[in-house]
């Protein structure tokens, strides 16, 4: 058998192993964190967009003429609201795949085991970065 077969084939020559393969296309772990990070600032900047349109509407409530305006920030909080949760599931799924918990189990198992933690994890990395970003911008 030629060395370029052999090296093909693997040591058994039965094709090359599987760990190989998996450790040769094996992506770097930083731009799905910088993906998180990024998605829940965002969340935390949509929500307090949420809140700012929301006291828009509070303060607009009452004053005579105005309906237009409240439809109309009672319309962007809705949207400031859904564009938080999409970044905040942005946030979790940039998370899902460098938790390594349950490895070991079985796939349905580990998967809920590490969506769970992905969503609590998220939830609690964008609040700590709207109350920095809050603090920041007083």
């Amino acid at each position: 058998m030629h060395l370029k077969t052999r090296m093909l084939l693997g040591r058994r020559g039965h094709g090359p192993s599987m760990t190989n393969q998996v450790r040769s296309h094996r992506l770097p772990r930083w731009p799905l964190w910088v993906m998180a990070l990024t998605c829940a600032s965002c969340a935390a900047l949509s929500y307090m967009f949420r809140m700012a349109n929301g006291i828009i509407v509070g303060a607009l409530i009452g004053l005579p003429g105005r309906e237009q305006q409240i439809a109309l920030a009672q319309h962007r909080a809705s949207l400031w609201l859904a564009a938080s949760v999409m970044f905040e599931v942005g946030a979790a799924l940039a998370l899902f795949p460098l938790l390594k918990i349950g490895s070991d189990s079985d796939p349905l198992p580990r998967y809920v085991a590490r969506g769970v933690t992905a969503a609590l994890s998220s939830l609690a990395m964008t609040v700590l970065l709207g109350t920095l970003i809050f603090h920041v911008l007083r």
